[in-house]
């Protein structure tokens, strides 16, 4: 009896539909509660997924998230295996959301980060994995209540998601992460002018130059002409102080002058 093939795939189709949602990574961890669906990204991706990825980034490109008995938590890295990846919040965040869809449960960042030299906070320091989709709630602030917060996480799971971008052709390191508190470089604007603003600030010299030469010759000839003001006032002064010529004096005078 022939049997078409549609036939035999349809039963398979509806019973995977009620299946717990598997990953495709390299993870053995399968998430069990659909309260949880929302940690998946828009490729229907699970965190535990997502976090294998990330976590391969510094390990030559692969890493297995093992699967995690109900109960049991994921600790954080060793000495050894500390690096930029695991000592992300972000990979903590994703690691957080596989342990709670396992019905497992989480660790603090204190005590995810305990063998961190450095850690990078609501971001990821390396570039993201092509076909990656990284959740915007996973670059939630973690560090001041020091535990992930599945209710706010998934307030947020609508956020922008990150993705692998064009490598740049400049030499300058590109930061994939939702916009947070994390300093930004800034570039001085004033280190250098254009030729408009040069031209600018030499006309505006110039008049301030011009005003101030126009006042100061002004001044100079008020003060002269004070000065030569206050000469003419002493010399005429001066020449009104002079006594009047006696009379006797001139009479004597003209009688020497005329003689017997």
């Amino acid at each position: 009896m022939f049997i078409p093939a549609s036939l035999v795939v349809i039963p398979f189709v509806l019973l995977g539909a009620n299946l717990p949602w598997a990953d495709a990574q390299s993870t053995d961890a399968t998430c069990r509660l659909a309260s949880l669906q929302w940690a998946q990204n828009s490729a229907k991706q699970s965190p535990c997924a997502v976090a294998s990825s990330l976590r391969g980034v510094c390990t030559g490109g692969s890493y297995t998230v093992q699967s995690l008995p109900p109960g049991s938590v994921y600790l954080g890295p060793s000495i050894d295996t500390a690096n930029g990846c695991e000592c992300s919040t972000v990979t903590y965040s994703l690691m957080s959301a596989c342990a709670l869809c396992q019905n497992g449960t989480v660790a603090t960042w204190k005590e995810w980060s305990a063998n961190c030299r450095t850690v990078s906070l609501s971001t990821f320091p390396s570039s993201i994995p092509s076909n990656v989709l990284v959740p915007g709630w996973a670059y939630l602030d973690v560090k001041t209540n020091d535990i992930f917060n599945p209710e706010d996480a998934k307030a947020h799971a609508n956020e922008p998601e990150s993705s692998a971008l064009p490598i740049p052709t400049s030499s300058s390191s590109t930061s994939f992460s939702i916009p947070t508190t994390s300093a930004l470089s800034q570039t001085d604007s004033d280190s250098s002018k254009s030729p408009r603003d040069s031209r600018r600030d030499m006309i505006v010299g110039a008049v301030v130059g011009s005003i101030l030469g126009f006042l100061f010759l002004v001044g100079c000839v008020l003060y002269l002409c004070h000065f030569r003001r206050r000469n003419t006032l002493r010399r005429e002064a001066s020449t009104d102080s002079l006594p009047p010529n006696s009379p006797t004096s001139v009479s004597s005078v003209e009688k020497e002058s005329v003689g017997p």
